[in-house]
Formats: C-alpha cells, structure tokens, sequence
C-alpha cells in the first residue's frame, strides 16, 4: 500500500501529519516534539476524522436584494486561504502537492501566510486549527476524465471526452424543441421558458457544448414548490429562488412566482438552467456516470457559481451587469474579459481545473491560480459569517492579480501617469459594481498598487502627485 503525507497540522496544541493511501483513505499520526511519528488511539482518529470529513451546508442560492444569502462558515485557513476542514477539500490539491503559499505576481521572492481561526465542534466547545503552507513548483494538471472500472464510475471533467458515453456529436434546436415538448415533468408554464433557453443558447453560445442539456432535459422535473417553505429546504437557503439539484436532475422553483425578462427571477432560471446545461449524473450500462463533477485538482463554489453566473447572463439579448454572487462575478469578469486564451464557452465546455490552468498560463506563473481562486473563495465566506475577521491586507494578492490582468493589455511605456490613474478609475468601477460596503473593500490599496506596478513595469512614466481616492 502507497501512502501520500498531505499535510501537518496542529490540533488543541498537538501536531499531528494526515496520510491518505492509494485508495484515498486518511490515517493520522502524532508527531512528538523530537520530529517522531505516533500512533494515535482509535477515540482521537474518530475525533480528527469528524474534523476534517464534517461538510457545510451550501448555499446555492442566489442574492435577494434584502437580505444575506444563508451563512456558510469555513473551519481553517490554509496559506491564508479559508477552507472548510474537510478531506475532500484537501483533495482538491494536486497529489504531489504538500503545500501551498501566496506569492505576489511577478515576484520571485515566497511569502508564507500563516493564519489560524476558530473552530467549533458539535458541543460549540472553540478550540483552533492552524496551518504552514508553502508553494510549489509542480505543474497543475487539468482534469480530463477518470474511469473507475473497479467501482463502475466514470467521472467527466472535460465535455470533450463525451463521447465515451455518448454516440452522437451534436444537437439542433428542433432536437431541443422535441425532448422539452415530450416531457411530462416540464409544465406548460415552463416549456417556453426552457425553449427559450435552448435557443439562446445554441444563437448566443454557439460553441457552447450541448448534449448534457439534451441528455438531462429528457427527464428534468421542475418541482413546483407549494410554499417558500418547501423551496427553502431545497435550497438550503432562506433567499433561494430557484435551485437545480443534479442528484435528481430537478429544478426547484416556486408556484407563484413570475419569470419575466428582464427580471431578476428570469436569471435565476438561466443561472439553473446553465448549471442544467454543464453537470449531470447518468446510468449508463450499469456504470454510474459523473459529468463535469467537482474537480479532483480544483473546485471552489465560488468560482464555479461565479462562472456560471457570467455564462448564464452571456445568453440575454440585453445589458446585465446585476447578477448573482456579485463581487465574486465582477471579479471573474475581469479575468475574463482580459484573457485571451480563455471565452466564457469554455466554462460549459472544460473543469475548473482548466480555468485555472488558462490562468496560470496567461500570467505565466506555475500552479499559483488555484491558491488565487480559494482566497477569493475565502474572502465570500468572510462576508458571510459573523465568526470569521479576516483583516483587508489578506486580500491584497487579490486585487493585485486583477490590477495585473486588467492593465496587461492597456498600459505600456507611451501611458502617461493620469491615463494609467484612469485605468484604475474604471477597474473599480466593474469591481465594485453593486459591491456590498461590508466587504470593507480597501480601495487605496489599487492606487498604491498602480505605482507599485509601474514602478516596477515601466519605470519611464514619471509618477505623479496626484492624491489618492477615499
């Protein structure tokens, strides 16, 4: 049996080093002040096992405009990046990886973030987890597909490969048209709007893959709920509208409630019909099939609702900038806009693996875009819970890695100070669009980083005087 050392870490004082094994089952060992392994007594390794393997509720809903969606709080910080303590989020870091750490771009020099926070257990007795990552030099590999004959499973991570399930290449709109007009679990209400949907995705999203849609819209059941009761405990949240659940590859939605252009409940019904479009879970000759499923290198909520958010918007014939998961999309945005080896398609077509991969790519670093993505992740869960303080200075390697993409192809040596100053201006502006105020966003920390940034790029533009926004 192989076994992989994931990471050290302490707990109520002790340092402990989790192992998992080629089979993906974890062991804890003790370490002792000399630096030698312990075996721990079955009460502790049931202890460390509900540490690490006690899921959150996730919120999948969308924003109300008066309230706060449900609360979801993380358990540690790894590398200054807010994780829940679970295995499977310690998964999502690539196998030969041990640890992690934030760099600044374009800086060969590593700096360690070392944070702890609070953890509760089920008696709400505080004790705390603390993590030292550093980073590594190992490639980020992108996820394809794993076929697990052994426990007849099949995991999909890139629409590409498909056609290992599937014996057709594409489908047309009348192909659409017939599956959504033959299916009793879609109602007469919602038949247009899911037509409408197919169309504008096959017009607006040309390249976008299809046949998950196809393939789920043979059976999609849109439930609709009675109550808000009903549709809250589907969605685990209190400010949910709609939800789609792929386990049963159903779309919760209210009764009552109208789905009119143009409104914000219209988009939330793309926002789940996308979700409808890009993840499913088949039989397929007894083998249980998992489309685009989370990622065994990377996956973070925010970062695959965030995406989705732009690509469910992408298909309005009108301007949407109001959209879910707000700061986090108008990041993503950003990136989006500014990447040239990357279209919002590719959300639909690829993992989120590979969004990172393209990102490391564009700003030529190595397997640094997943530590950049759970900090962002992160700082949606500080938002979110009472018991989380982060302080803004964590989330400077944030608006750095923006600054830098958004100014990549704008600034050069033949910009002066004023219109760099202008770039800034209006990098804020799309950032903080609709941006709570409690996210406590440091704004002076763009425009000292603008100096930063072409002191160090373009040392020929002569920094001005001028004073800095409040």
């Amino acid at each position: 049996m192989d076994y992989r050392r994931v990471v050290d870490f302490k707990y109520k004082g002790q340092l402990y080093s989790m192992f998992i094994d080629n089979l993906n089952r974890y062991y804890f060992l003790e370490i002792d002040k000399d630096g030698n392994f312990k075996y721990i007594d079955i009460s502790l390794f049931l202890e460390l096992g509900r540490v690490f393997t006690n899921p959150p509720r996730i919120a999948r809903a969308m924003k109300d405009k008066n309230k706060k969606p449900m609360k979801i709080l993380p358990k540690i910080i790894i590398g200054g990046v807010a994780t829940v303590a679970t295995l499977g989020s310690l998964l999502l870091v690539p196998a030969t990886i041990e640890e992690i750490n934030l760099k600044k771009a374009y800086s060969n020099s590593h700096q360690e973030y070392v944070s702890s926070l609070p953890y509760y257990n089920d008696q709400g007795v505080q004790t705390n987890i603390s993590f030292a990552v550093e980073d590594s030099n190992e490639i980020f590999i992108v996820d394809t597909f794993t076929d697990l004959s052994i426990i007849d499973t099949m995991n999909i991570y890139d629409m590409s490969y498909l056609n290992k399930i599937l014996d057709y290449d594409t489908v047309t709109l009348e192909d659409f048209y017939e599956v959504i007009d033959s299916n009793p679990n879609i109602s007469d209400k919602f038949k247009p709007y899911v037509r409408e949907f197919c169309k504008d995705l096959i017009e607006k999203q040309p390249d976008a893959e299809r046949r998950v849609l196809y393939e789920n819209l043979k059976t999609i059941d849109f439930h609709e709920c009675e109550n808000k009761f009903e549709l809250t405990l589907a969605c685990m949240s209190i400010d949910g509208l709609a939800c789609y659940v792929r386990s049963e590859n159903r779309i919760y939605v209210l009764k009552d409630y109208e789905y009119e252009k143009g409104t914000w409940n219209y988009q939330v019904l793309y926002h789940e019909l996308s979700h409808a479009a890009r993840t499913a879970m088949w039989e397929r000759d007894g083998k249980k099939i998992r489309v685009q499923c989370e990622g065994e290198q990377f996956y973070t909520v925010t970062s695959a609702e965030a995406l989705n958010s732009l690509f469910a918007i992408s298909l309005f014939d009108y301007d949407e900038k109001d959209i879910a998961y707000q700061f986090q999309s108008n990041m993503f945005k950003i990136m989006v806009d500014s990447m040239d080896n990357y279209e919002i398609s590719d959300y639909m077509n690829h993992s989120l693996g590979y969004f990172a991969h393209q990102l490391d790519e564009f700003h030529g670093d190595n397997n640094y875009a997943t530590v950049l993505l759970k900090l962002i992740d992160t700082q949606f869960n500080d938002y979110h819970s009472d018991k989380i303080d982060i302080v803004q200075s964590e989330y400077y390697p944030i608006y750095e890695y923006l600054s830098d993409m958004y100014y990549k192809n704008k600034i050069n040596s033949n910009t002066t100070y004023a219109e760099a100053r202008s770039y800034t201006d209006r990098l804020l502006e799309e950032l903080m669009f609709d941006v709570p105020e409690e996210y406590n966003v440091d704004i002076n920390y763009f425009y000292q980083y603008l100096d930063e940034y072409l002191q160090t790029n373009f040392p020929n533009i002569e920094i001005g005087q001028t004073s800095i926004k409040k």
